[in-house]
């Protein structure tokens, strides 16, 4: 962040000090309470639906369900006619939540380069040699 504000929206921050203190408010018991029921809502269907076979699927569309389950229903169909199971992991995610992805990463950086050392200062003469010492430059048989 720029000592002007110019990426706070010009405000100055203190070092160590957060721009939100109270951090964010809590959920109103209403919304609390939607919250859990939609999730247990949604485990329900995921588990009324996870065995049935299409044509079941499409029995309970006739039944009149609420909005939510035809439009859940309508969606597992389509993806029995493709052949994937991408509404019904949907679900699981909502229910169980994400599975924790590990990621990982590997690199080797090499450089190679000639160093005409005639064209060094005393400085930085001294300073390739330190370098060299900890073993940061390795010479052209790979010795460090």
């Amino acid at each position: 962040m720029a000592r002007d504000g110019t990426y706070s929206g010009g405000k100055q921050w203190v070092k160590g000090q957060t721009g939100n203190p109270n951090g964010q408010p809590p959920l109103d018991p209403f919304t609390k309470r939607v919250r859990i029921e939609s999730r247990e809502t949604v485990a329900k269907l995921y588990w009324d639906c996870v065995n049935l076979t299409k044509q079941e699927l499409v029995e309970r569309l006739k039944a009149t369900p609420t909005i939510f389950e035809e439009g859940v229903l309508r969606a597992i169909v389509k993806d029995m006619e493709k052949g994937t199971t991408t509404t019904l992991d949907k679900l699981m995610e909502r229910v169980l939540g994400k599975p924790k992805e590990i990621i990982e990463m590997t690199s080797e950086v090499r450089t190679e380069s000639s160093i005409d050392v005639s064209k060094l200062t005393t400085q930085e003469l001294e300073n390739f040699l330190a370098l060299m010492k900890k073993g940061a430059i390795k010479n052209s048989n790979g010795e460090t």
